[in-house]
């Protein structure tokens, strides 16, 4: 049944082309640690130790930091092929 299921998503997203992208494992590693940057600042925590806000302020920096070199990187990079990024 789960295969099934799985078959019918990989046909939606895919039209059933074998040559489609795929999600890269870069996009699931920036997934997950952006997740985890952003649990660390939004998630409630009743005692809050120096340490802690610390650690807040540091996952709230570091996520806005990728968060902003990821929005450059697509701003400079959009509609640049291998041909532009070789010379």
């Amino acid at each position: 049944m789960k295969l099934c299921g799985w078959a019918s998503r990989y046909f939606a997203f895919s039209d059933g082309d074998a040559d489609a992208p795929r999600i890269s494992y870069a996009a699931h590693l920036s997934g997950a640690l952006s997740g985890l940057l952003l649990g660390l600042v939004v998630l409630r925590n009743l005692r809050v130790r120096r340490w802690e806000r610390l650690l807040w302020w540091g996952a709230l920096l570091a996520f806005l930091a990728l968060f902003l070199a990821g929005i450059v990187w697509n701003a400079v990079l959009v509609g640049l092929d291998s041909e532009y990024l070789t010379s």
